[in-house]
């Protein structure tokens, strides 16, 4: 069974929700962050947990393993 897209989004926010009650910060979401969220809630997100937009693979990838070698992973 096939959710429709309003529901994926609803889920999605439910997990993001869900890590950021649990501590979890500097998440990468993309490629855009939701259109639902309102440039308030965004500026919120992004200062006091460090939610950031995912840029293109190359560039993730970069960050990804420069925090890798950070946390000796």
């Amino acid at each position: 069974m096939q959710l429709p897209e309003q529901d994926h989004a609803k889920i999605e926010a439910i997990e993001v929700l869900a890590l950021l009650s649990l501590g979890v910060k500097n998440i990468h979401l993309g490629p855009t962050l939701p259109a639902f969220l309102s440039p308030n809630v965004v500026n919120v997100l992004v200062n006091n947990f460090g939610i950031t937009g995912i840029t293109d693979v190359d560039e993730e990838m970069k960050v990804m393993l420069n925090i890798s070698k950070v946390c000796d992973v």
